[in-house]
């Protein structure tokens, strides 16, 4: 059941990551477009997947599908990289607008992607390192630790079950 939960998740992540592809890539002041929106759906499609396997991320990296994701992604990662860097900056914020959820599901699929799809070849798995210094995670991560601390993380308006324990930043 897991398994094929997994792979509708990797073939739709592949259909978002051809999208994403597509979009222009435009920022305008703090005005969401629809590249980054597809960027939030691309992460939170991540978060699923990780969640359609227990959070095993070995059981992501065995499907099939991965060959496609990972090709996209090969494709993508410069857009994928500045989506991480503009995150925080359009959705963390201390007016406690909106909900926390989608935020942290944004965060988790980071960690899915980058630790899901890690181990399936060196070529890859140094893209994925690229990836995760460049996107400057640890910037993300100290985003989401300020927001948590200082009060200003927004409530979860439907926090999902089955959450990785190491996912800090659900709790």
């Amino acid at each position: 059941m897991g398994s094929e939960k997994c792979r509708r998740h990797l073939q739709n992540l592949t259909s978002l990551l051809v999208k994403f592809g597509k979009e222009p890539k435009k920022i305008e002041g703090r005005k969401i477009t629809n590249w980054f929106r597809i960027g939030e759906e691309i992460f939170e499609e991540f978060f699923e997947a990780g969640r359609s396997v227990a959070w095993r991320y070995a059981a992501i990296r065995e499907e099939k599908e991965t060959s496609n994701v990972r090709a996209q992604i090969t494709l993508n990662h410069k857009w994928l990289v500045l989506f991480i860097n503009v995150y925080p900056n359009f959705r963390i914020d201390l007016d406690l607008v909106g909900s926390a959820d989608s935020v942290c599901k944004v965060r988790s699929g980071i960690e899915v992607f980058l630790k899901g799809l890690a181990g399936s070849n060196d070529t890859f798995d140094n893209l994925l390192r690229d990836i995760g210094e460049e996107g400057e995670i640890e910037e993300l991560d100290r985003c989401l630790k300020l927001w948590a601390e200082t009060g200003h993380r927004p409530d979860f308006s439907k926090k999902p079950s089955n959450l990785n324990g190491e996912h800090w930043w659900w709790f």
